[in-house]
């Protein structure tokens, strides 16, 4: 059975105005940052894996298309187990094809 992809993304809340040189400049970037989580939850496919901590907030999908469209990716941990899960599923294969070749031998 396939493994659903979790894809996720890291926000910094706590730099969202860095080198802001007016008011005006913060405004904007704060605008821009809201818009860009507006459109997040707008998809009802994104979620906050855990309350904000020490300004960064991590999201995460189940969704390709709305990762791609948010620049989310598979984590490396998760990555590493799903070739693990690969390698175990080629050896029950290789272990079903000995075994259906012993019971022919055995029959034959």
């Amino acid at each position: 059975m396939a493994k659903v992809k979790r894809y996720e993304t890291f926000w910094a809340t706590k730099w969202l105005t860095e080198g802001a040189q007016s008011l005006q400049e913060m405004a904007e970037q704060l605008e821009m940052a809201a818009k860009e989580l507006l459109a997040m939850a707008e998809t009802g496919k994104v979620q906050m894996a855990e309350p904000v901590d020490g300004g960064h907030a991590l999201f995460t999908t189940e969704d390709p298309e709305v990762a791609a469209r948010f620049g989310m990716t598979v984590p490396e941990w998760d990555e590493e187990d799903e070739e693990d899960e690969d390698l175990e599923d080629e050896d029950d294969i290789g272990e079903g094809l000995e075994a259906n070749d012993d019971s022919q031998r055995a029959h034959g």
